[in-house]
């Protein structure tokens, strides 16, 4: 109210002082004062004659060459008492120009009556004017200071030369506020000058206006010069418009100042001849006078009419608009956002250009006019219904200005377009909008612009169209040819390299054969030298034919430059530039012309304002406080079922920025994510136990194998001392045999000497008969005694012979079978009639086989079937059919709080993401929405665990047959790290208890009595060492001396298979089994025999007995050792 109270105090003394002037005659005035420092002076000196001028003014009075101060027009500085000697007189300067314009002939013909002022609907909405005469001043609160205003006369120029007066009445120091707290002003600014109807309130902004400002510039053709010395206040101006052909100033402008001329004539542009001039103001932080009266404020010095004195042949009077009912309408339009809510607006515009547009877009625009700085600039917006100010005024970043122009809007006479894309389609919006707008002289009108647009509207859409592609092809073909023409000076430069080394390469040819011919020519001079006077003619002659061949020669040399130099000015003719082509003239296609709204880059509402008001967009009614609602483009019903049907599709095609998840959700995802953990550490036990089944395996086949060398090599020693011991009876029979015969042999010759001798030695062998009778019961004792050890030995070896036998049989009973069951290779498997999957038989789950492709699509298969129910419960909205394929990741990341990047899973789009689960989840083709196969009241997690199953059967069946398809690409490195599904490595192995028996004190293999050197404590352990990431080898303990090649064996362990050496003394043979992650590997060591007791064959003393000796420990995955 307080900027609104017109006239006030200060006007009417402002009023008062312009009435007192234009009586008195104008003295001399200070020039408009500046606000601070910073800014720029306000006063400056004269400028030299513009070049619109004519070249004999080199001045245009002695004002031009004053020195201007801030204070006002000051005069010339006088010396110095210090000042330097007098130079030299400088030449006389030359007279100013005469006077060309004449006094104006006496008026003839009708003139206009009609008041000459301004049309509220020719001004800017901060310009205040004066019910008392064309004074105009301007809103200077809530960041208006900042805005320039705007007028334009009513009355146009057609012809003629006429003039109106402009006075600088006060000049106003608004202060400013930044975001920084800091404060500041901004600068005064005047410009007058001419405009054409309809253009531009701003001068010098378009090429429809020509103006001198306050800073001494000259305007036309939006080209600026300086012209004029700077405004001063309290001065009167005074703009001449000379369009009278037959006049030598004809078609100019010209400015005086207090009745003085400040610059030449200034032409016109060819663009404003022959259209209707309206005298014009542009100004900021200033309240200014403008006469059009039929008397002016000073004399010029030649007589001419002021406008409203004009006649009527020369002018063109635009009256005052005229409202229905009187009132003024204030037009609210409703759009949809996107669908050409601003070229509908700027087209409406055009066609009534009575209309004033109420928008930020429009304060925006203003602003830039009014040059002020924005700090991301002019191109850069946040939506075109709220663009952001971000010019670090706060007034003005905080939107008071807005809130300011709607607060005076409603005051003012004149009609109004409010464009607010979103409040214009939201109820409660739109009535606090109507309710501003509740004054008797208003008329409120909601205007409904939806559905298929008409035919002009099309029309228009097809040229913006085609003007953008236009200019996307001029861009294009410039590019085009600014990379031509740099290849071409590339290659220029490159020829003229060349042809720079290819003359100094023919300029060292012609140096070398230079000198090859003074060579020759000094040799043959020499010649010539040792030749007798005789040959002097013959010389004489030889001269000339030598100079002839030089002359040849030189008349060569230039002709084999010249064909080169051709050759070359041929190529630089095929180097030339070529003519300059226009750019192609392009044309919409088809599908282009299809198009009914043209798409920008910046959209009318940010996703996020969108995302969370398109809900309640509704058409207006009148109870909501429009006198009229009109329908552009549709009728009422078919807009109803058009927002209807747009709704819909938005609620499917829009996220929400604002949902949130309910507390269910995420319990319930705990709990699938606590089961996963649960399977996964159940088939790490699962292969646990497998693999330690397999060690079980390999160590019983392994003792199998040794047990059966071990008969073996029983069975060869048996048969090996049997036959010895049948080949040594059978010799000793021999032996017997033979002893016998010979002793047979000898008594029968002994018998045959004593019958010879007579009786006497007869008696006597009767007598040694009768002994031997008595010793054969003898003998034979001796012969049963001896054979019973060697039957016991025998039945011994028997009894050895048959345990080998038993054992084997016993070895062959039937165990019972481990064997895993083949989930792949069995067709019948019924994966979804297990009732157990955590033991499907023998403690085997159903998930034994899973890799990680398989857990990641598991988790794929609950979580996009989670996501598509939870969604719509929290939602609650049965319009709302589910997540659309392009927001599914932000859906993704907003429950899950986790990224989902396809390309992850080795696939390009999301719908082929969800197309590897497929069996839980699918992408809807009809509407691109997310949709479960399964219900959302499942009792367990089961179901997704055997979908896994069965579809990695197939898979694998598939890449059996050589389907690659099949094959899955998952970038594992990148995905979310899985926990892992194996041991591993052992940390530290535990020592092996070694069996040792007690040393012998008697029978063969007693040691010798006397000393013995003790066995060493390091060889009574088996070490295992701790183990190494990298499996490094661990080295055993050396046995000292007098056992030099006795140790302990070392070895690998950890990690993957290890083996453990064990110790041997004796010639015994020790070895061991690790088990392990990666398998088993044996290991052995070999020693030579400790020397034998005194007394003691070697071979003896090797034979000793085997022991055995167990030891069984925890290392990595439950693995032990096994030595013998």
């Amino acid at each position: 109210s307080r900027l609104l109270l017109v006239p006030h105090a200060r006007f009417i003394c402002l009023l008062a002082m312009a009435e007192v002037e234009a009586t008195t005659p104008a003295a001399a005035a200070p020039a408009m004062e500046e606000p601070t420092a910073p800014e720029a002076a306000v006063a400056a000196p004269a400028p030299p004659p513009p070049p619109q001028a004519d070249a004999a003014a080199t001045a245009g009075g002695e004002e031009e060459n004053m020195a201007v101060d801030s204070e006002g027009v000051g005069e010339a500085e006088a010396p110095s008492a210090e000042a330097a000697p007098a130079a030299p007189e400088p030449p006389k300067a030359p007279e100013p120009p005469k006077e060309l314009e004449e006094d104006a002939p006496t008026a003839k013909g009708k003139k206009i009556g009609e008041v000459v002022s301004f049309l509220a609907s020719d001004t800017t909405l901060n310009v205040l004017p004066s019910v008392h005469g064309n004074v105009l001043m301007a809103l200077s609160d809530g960041g208006l200071q900042h805005f320039l205003a705007g007028a334009r006369g009513n009355v146009g120029v057609k012809s003629g030369r006429y003039m109106f007066e402009v006075k600088i009445l006060e000049i106003l120091n608004p202060s400013q506020t930044t975001r920084d707290g800091q404060s500041g002003r901004t600068r005064p600014v005047l410009k007058v000058g001419l405009a054409t109807q309809g253009s531009c309130l701003f001068l010098g902004d378009t090429e429809d206006s020509v103006c001198f400002d306050s800073d001494g510039q000259y305007t036309s053709a939006k080209s600026s010069a300086m012209a004029v010395p700077r405004f001063a206040r309290e001065q009167v101006y005074s703009v001449v418009v000379n369009l009278d052909d037959g006049s030598p100033n004809a078609h100019t402008i010209s400015l005086f100042r207090d009745g003085v001329r400040m610059c030449q004539p200034q032409k016109l542009p060819e663009a404003l001849k022959g259209k209707p001039l309206f005298p014009a103001v542009t100004y900021r932080n200033l309240t200014v006078q403008v006469n059009f009266g039929a008397e002016s404020m000073t004399k010029l010095p030649f007589s001419c009419r002021m406008i409203q004195d004009a006649s009527v042949a020369d002018a063109k009077v635009l009256a005052a608009p005229k409202p229905k009912d009187g009132k003024y309408e204030v037009v609210f339009p409703c759009f949809l956002p996107d669908e050409g809510t601003f070229d509908w607006l700027d087209m409406w515009l055009e066609k009534n250009p009575d209309y004033t547009e109420l928008s930020e877009r429009m304060i925006l625009s203003w602003a830039q006019k009014s040059g002020l700085f924005r700090q991301k600039g002019y191109d850069w917006k946040s939506s075109n219904d709220k663009p952001g100010m971000q010019f670090g005024v706060q007034a003005l970043d905080d939107l008071t200005v807005c809130e300011i122009l709607k607060t005076v809007a409603p005051v003012l006479e004149r009609n109004l377009i409010v464009m607010e894309v979103k409040a214009n389609l939201i109820k409660d919006d739109r009535e606090a909008l109507a309710k501003r707008f509740a004054l008797d002289h208003c008329k409120k009108v909601a205007m409904v612009v939806m559905g298929e647009p008409d035919a002009a509207f099309k029309t228009k859409t097809h040229e913006l169209l085609l003007k953008e592609k236009q200019e996307k092809a001029d861009q294009e073909f410039k590019i085009h040819q600014l990379e031509e023409a740099q290849k071409r000076q590339l290659e220029k430069r490159k020829r003229e390299i060349e042809k720079e080394h290819k003359k100094a390469e023919r300029a060292v040819k012609r140096a070398k054969k230079a000198q090859d011919d003074e060579a020759k020519k000094a040799a043959e001079a020499a010649a010539a030298a040792v030749a007798a006077a005789a040959a002097a003619a013959e010389e004489k002659k030889e001269g000339e034919e030598a100079k002839e061949e030089e002359k040849k020669d030189e008349e060569k040399k230039p002709e084999e430059d010249k064909e080169e130099e051709e050759e070359e000015e041929k190529e630089d003719e095929e180097m030339k530039e070529p003519e300059e082509k226009e750019p192609p003239k392009v044309s919409l296609t088809d599908e282009e012309k299809k198009v009914l709204f043209r798409k920008q880059i910046v959209t009318d509402l940010s996703a996020w304002e969108l995302s969370t008001c398109f809900t309640n967009f509704s058409i207006p009614a009148k109870e909501e406080g429009f006198e009229e609602i009109r329908y552009e483009w549709s009728k009422k019903t078919k807009c109803a079922e058009y927002i209807k049907d747009w709704l819909l599709n938005k609620k499917l095609t829009t996220r929400i920025e604002d949902l949130k998840t309910s507390d269910g959700f995420q319990q319930q995802y705990g709990q699938f994510q606590a089961q996963v953990n649960r399977w996964r550490a159940k088939q790490n036990e699962w292969k646990e136990t497998v693999r330690m089944r397999a060690v079980a395996k390999e160590r019983k086949a392994a003792a199998e194998v040794a047990a059966k060398a071990f008969k073996e090599a029983q069975l060869a020693r048996v048969a090996a001392e049997k036959k010895a011991k049948q080949e040594a009876k059978e010799a000793a029979e021999k032996l017997a045999k033979e002893a016998k015969e010979e002793a047979e042999r000898k008594a029968k010759e002994e018998a045959e000497k004593k019958e010879a001798e007579g009786g006497e030695e007869k008696k006597e062998k009767e007598e040694g008969a009768a002994g031997e009778k008595a010793d054969e019961p003898m003998e034979k004792k001796e012969e049963v005694a001896a054979s019973e050890p060697e039957k016991k030995e025998e039945e011994k070896k028997e009894e050895d012979e048959e345990e080998p036998a038993k054992e084997e049989e016993e070895a062959k009973a039937p165990e019972e079978d481990d064997t895993p069951i083949d989930l792949d290779g069995d067709d019948d498997f019924d994966v979804f009639g297990v009732e157990n999957i955590m033991d499907i038989g023998k403690g085997q789950p159903l998930f034994a086989n899973f890799s990680f492709e398989d857990w990641a699509l598991m988790g794929l298969r609950y979580e996009f079937h989670k996501l598509a129910h939870a969604f719509r419960q929290d939602v609650a909205d049965p319009e709302r059919l589910g997540i659309h394929v392009d927001h599914l990741i932000f859906y993704y990341n907003k429950y899950f709080r986790k990224s989902l990047i396809q390309k992850h899973y080795g696939v390009e789009t999301f719908e082929e993401l969800v197309g590897l689960v497929s069996d839980s989840a699918r992408i809807n083709p009809a509407n691109k929405v997310l949709e479960s196969h399964l219900s959302d009241e499942l009792d367990s997690f089961d179901l997704f665990v055997k979908l896994t199953e069965e579809c990695r059967r197939e898979r694998s069946l598939k890449a059996d047959f050589g389907d690659e398809a099949a094959q899955l690409k998952f970038a594992q490195a990148l995905m979310a790290p899985a926990s892992s599904s194996g041991y591993s490595g052992g940390a530290k192995g535990s020592y092996g208890r070694d069996y040792q028996r007690s040393p012998r004190t008697t029978g063969p293999y007693a040691p010798a009595p006397g000393p013995q050197a003790p066995l060493p404590q390091q060889s009574q352990k088996g070490y295992s060492n701790y183990s190494s990431s990298k499996g490094q080898p661990k080295g055993g303990a050396t046995v000292p001396a007098p056992y030099p090649s006795h140790h302990s064996g070392g070895g690998y362990q950890g990690g993957k298979s290890a083996p453990v050496g064990g110790s041997s003394f004796g010639g015994g043979k020790s070895g061991g089994y690790q088990g392990s992650k990666g398998g088993q590997q044996k290991g052995s060591s070999y020693s030579a025999p400790l020397p034998p007791p005194a007394g003691q064959p070697q071979s003896t003393y090797g034979k000793g007995r085997p022991s055995y000796g167990s030891s069984y420990g925890s290392s990595g995955g439950k693995g032990g050792s096994y030595g013998k």
